[in-house]
């Protein structure tokens, strides 16, 4: 007789146990994929350890419920070694994730629930639990260059080996990346039958590379060099739907159990990533490229000259002495035509029923929610005091793109945002080609490999970014202004209500450098990554009272546990001489969708290399926290 502990194929949600204990008459190995009973129903499951049951009378003894038989064996062999599932394990840890579930995110959908041509490639592969080659250790390098990088990644690949794995935050990244490579691609609609074709293509090392996304990070190639690209880009971090794992993390764990090379390359880095190559010794390629120089259009200056255009003076002048053969990018990150409805007599603020968010103005007097999608009609009088003085506040997409129509009408232009049914690609690739010179924007149309090199470009509206309630809302607008300086041949503008910020000075240096080091010093003061680990909690509920009530009762449960922990613990809680539970709060747009949304922040230690200082210890802090609430670790953001 037999014990073992199996990782379900299924979610198990925390804190419960992770790998419940079966036992079985037949010897299976770990790494085998078995069928076990789970509640009432029959999931896959993968072994992870076996022992002999009469050596482990205690522990069955002293078992909480009652094991049970294992059904059944799905492949004669092992699948999977022991390192990808301790890899599965400590990302399930670190982001305090189901393993089951992170598991799942790791293999082909089909792993779920396994059929007949899954089964049948599976039981074909070599069984991967030979006695394993020791691998070197993992070598990390950050490449900080522009648009050369896909040079010097095929530079890195013919000096490294054969085997790699290229991952991109998006799949725009992918189309220069298969140009250069000539590597198999993770589509993004790839079938059933083509994933399980390249998964087992990479098992067996019957291709030499593969280019993706997330998706693509786990697959089973036993890869020399590990390529992250476009670093500084927050889609690496799978923010809208569980498990919630950051590519950048990860690709740490897949090139030490593959003794790769890791390589992550961006325009610019982040400050978190560049603080922990500095501080763990990485090496650094840096190919410096000439800038374009930054001008400042101050607004309060432009609103006093009497311009209340959302275009400064200086910027129409570029507009109207532009010829058809420039290529102008103008940078907005808002929507629409105008962002509040204001009634310039009484104040009232034109609002959304379901969302406590303001409405905003776009093209046929149409008002838009932009959290719920709700839509209405703009009203011509106040519904509060019936008055007819109605204001439009701000602007989007859609008012820059009236006033450069109203400019320069010999200009051909597009608008590239969500609202916009297009497809992006073939909008960037039409300005690549010449066929409009001006391209209106946000985030959306911010795509480097997709872009050509400009004549000019702004960043319209830079408060918009830097009055978020964020930690790091100065880092976005440098980093925005810094790519386009590194795109644009002749001059950057940044409209701004607040020029004398040190940012925008910054901002205009050749050294990236400067600003990185006052950014860290205000973040070590204030306990901000990369000095400590950031957890956002989020709770919703449609009664704004309970809602409220949860918040609190949470925070005093955390409280409560977060001292049990500084009394009991090794790693001295006690000696952290900042707050670590913030909040609660409501959210920045505190209602949505008839659901009052509040958040907490968990502010977890780490030590001077960037390093998470005891990861069960947060867990044993995370696992008092409802299975109602949202747990994000190291999120995207924290508004």
């Amino acid at each position: 007789m037999f014990l073992y502990t199996v990782i379900p194929l299924t979610k198990i949600p925390r804190p419960a146990p992770q790998m419940p204990l079966y036992f079985s008459a037949d010897k299976f190995e770990v790494g085998q994929i078995v069928r076990v009973p789970l509640a009432r129903r029959k999931v896959a499951a993968i072994i992870y350890t076996c022992e002999d049951a009469p050596s482990k009378r205690q522990d069955i003894r002293r078992s909480n419920y009652a094991l049970r038989n294992i059904s059944e064996a799905l492949v004669s062999h092992p699948t999977f070694t022991k390192k990808f599932l301790n890899m599965a394990r400590s990302l399930a840890d670190y982001y305090y994730e189901p393993l089951g579930l992170m598991l799942r995110r790791m293999l082909p959908p089909e792993f779920s629930k396994p059929q007949r041509p899954l089964l049948a490639l599976l039981e074909k592969l070599p069984s991967p639990n030979k006695p394993e080659e020791k691998k070197e250790t993992s070598e990390k390098t950050l490449v900080i260059m522009a648009r050369d990088r896909l040079t010097e990644y095929k530079k890195i690949i013919k000096k490294t080996g054969r085997y790699f794995l290229y991952i991109a935050p998006e799949y725009p990244y992918l189309h220069a990346a298969h140009k250069a490579f000539g590597a198999d691609v993770l589509r993004k609609n790839i079938s059933v039958k083509s994933w399980r074709e390249l998964w087992g293509k990479a098992y067996k090392s019957e291709i030499f590379g593969i280019l993706g996304t997330r998706a693509a990070l786990f697959t089973p190639l036993s890869t020399n060099t590990l390529i992250i690209d476009g670093e500084n880009n927050t889609s690496h971090k799978s923010w809208d739907q569980h498990p919630k794992f950051d590519t950048r993390y990860a690709a740490s764990h897949v090139a030490d159990i593959n003794g790769a090379h890791l390589y992550m390359g961006d325009t610019l880095p982040s400050i978190t990533t560049f603080y922990t190559a500095k501080m763990q010794h990485w090496r650094i390629i840096e190919k410096k490229k000439k800038l374009a120089p930054l001008e400042i259009a101050d607004m309060r200056k432009e609103l006093a000259a009497g311009n209340r255009s959302v275009l400064s003076a200086p910027l129409q002048e570029i507009l109207r002495c532009a010829t058809k053969k420039d290529r102008i990018f103008l940078f907005i990150n808002r929507r629409g035509l105008s962002s509040a409805l204001v009634c310039r007599d009484c104040g009232y603020v034109e609002t959304c029923p379901h969302c406590e968010a303001s409405f905003v103005l776009h093209a046929e007097r149409l008002l838009i929610c932009h959290h719920c999608g709700k839509r209405v009609a703009a009203p011509r009088v106040c519904k509060s005091c019936g008055g007819h003085r109605i204001k439009f506040l701000g602007g989007g997409t859609e008012r820059v793109m009236e006033e450069v129509n109203k400019i320069a009408p010999y200009l051909k232009s597009a608008r590239l945002d969500s609202d916009m049914n297009v497809n992006a690609e073939s909008v960037l690739s039409n300005f690549k080609r010449g066929k409009f010179n001006v391209l209106v924007g946000t985030r959306l149309a911010l795509k480097e490999p997709l872009l050509p090199l400009l004549d000019y470009s702004a960043m319209i509206m830079a408060d918009t970014t830097l009055n978020l309630p964020a930690f790091n809302s100065s880092e976005q607008v440098y980093e925005i202004l810094f790519r386009f300086r590194a795109l644009t041949k002749k001059k950057v503008w940044v409209q701004t209500y607040h020029a004398d910020l040190s940012l925008f000075s910054r901002a205009g240096e050749t050294d990236f450098k400067n600003f990185f080091r006052d950014e860290l010093v205000k973040r070590k003061l204030l306990n901000y990554p990369p000095f400590a680990q950031l957890i956002k909690l989020t709770y919703a509920h449609k009664n704004d009272k309970i809602a409220e009530q949860e918040a609190q009762i949470t925070k005093q449960k955390l409280e409560i546990q977060l001292k049990a922990l500084q009394n009991n613990s090794d790693y001295k809680l006690s000696t952290v001489n900042y707050q670590i539970i913030l909040g609660p709060a409501p959210a920045f747009i505190p209602k949505v969708a008839n659901r009052y949304i509040w958040y907490m922040l968990i502010k977890w230690p780490k030590n001077e290399k960037g390093e998470m200082q005891d990861i069960k210890l947060r867990n044993r802090l995370l696992s008092v926290v409802g299975k109602d609430w949202d747990i994000d670790v190291d999120p995207v953001d924290v508004v």
